[in-house]
């Protein structure tokens, strides 16, 4: 059993998770018995048996006696739907709970819903007699798994989606360009895991190089950062934003015609809201002649 102080069992995974994996109910302020990875998983699960996104959302909500509120639920439903294509779309559970919290009502559970499953699926036949059934992927999982991994199995999808969540678990929205990069250090974990299991000391080499490379590249090697506040993380991906996309490599000069020579400034504004919000002490150097 692991430390009660810092980690808790899911129910679903079986396994001891730290407590940042975990969301806390609005309705008694207790963490659910399911981590964050595990309660998409469900999600996911639950909208491929009953092929709609917000009666999925309906069943993940009762079995976590959360309330089903209609109008959140399709307000999260379109805002997401709004994203599709631009970076990563957000979880939808996340994204509905969050807005559930924001409501400022004190809910009691899920007996607070205001719709009932067959007001969202009228026609549902032993839908709780099947929900054990459905562990395989669906054609459309496997077919987006595909477009956003390459060719896996199942279970390796699997594997990657977690990890994935696990990495970006706090980042609210994230560039198209470091998702890549996350995926990339995704599938060089699992390149690692596989390396491990035959025993190939150069593969496993070249893939904790790779590991490597890639942590360094989305700024995540320093572990110490791991206790970040959510400003420091939103700081951070501004600076790994600009690092990233500088206008030199635009080879359309033209488009920054007008704002060539600010980038030094930029820097610099850049660099004192930094430290005015982070409290770094990340200052120019003064030249000798000015000291």
């Amino acid at each position: 059993m692991g430390n009660r102080l810092t980690e808790h069992h899911c129910g679903l995974c079986d396994k001891d998770r730290e407590k940042r994996y975990f969301t806390a109910s609005v309705v008694d302020g207790e963490l659910f018995p399911y981590c964050d990875t595990c309660i998409n998983t469900k999600y996911r699960q639950n909208v491929a048996l009953s092929g709609k996104e917000d009666t999925g959302l309906w069943l993940t909500c009762a079995a976590l006696d959360v309330p089903y509120i209609n109008e959140i639920a399709q307000s999260v439903i379109k805002t997401l739907d709004d994203k599709q294509g631009a970076g990563r779309k957000p979880d939808l559970f996340k994204g509905y709970y969050s807005g559930l919290k924001n409501s400022g009502v004190n809910y009691r559970g899920f007996i607070d819903s205001n719709l009932m499953l067959d007001d969202l699926m009228p026609i549902v036949k032993d839908i709780e007699e099947t929900t054990e059934e459905v562990e395989e992927m669906s054609p459309q999982e496997r077919k987006q798994n595909e477009l956003d991994w390459g060719k896996f199995e199942d279970e390796e999808y699997n594997r990657l989606n977690q990890m994935l969540a696990d990495y970006t678990d706090g980042l609210v929205q994230i560039e198209t360009g470091q998702m890549r990069r996350y995926r990339d250090l995704c599938k060089a974990e699992l390149r690692k895991i596989k390396a491990d299991e035959s025993g190939n000391k150069a593969e496993i080499e070249s893939a904790q190089k790779s590991i490597k490379e890639l942590m360094s590249m989305l700024k995540i090697d320093k572990f110490e950062d791991n206790t970040k506040s959510d400003t420091d993380r939103f700081i951070d991906r501004l600076i790994w934003k600009i690092e990233e996309t500088e206008p030199a490599e635009e080879e359309d000069r033209e488009k920054y015609r007008d704002i060539a020579g600010y980038e030094k400034s930029f820097a610099n504004i850049m660099r004192s809201l930094q430290n005015l919000l982070t409290g770094s002490r990340n200052y120019p150097k003064i030249p000798r002649a000015e000291e």
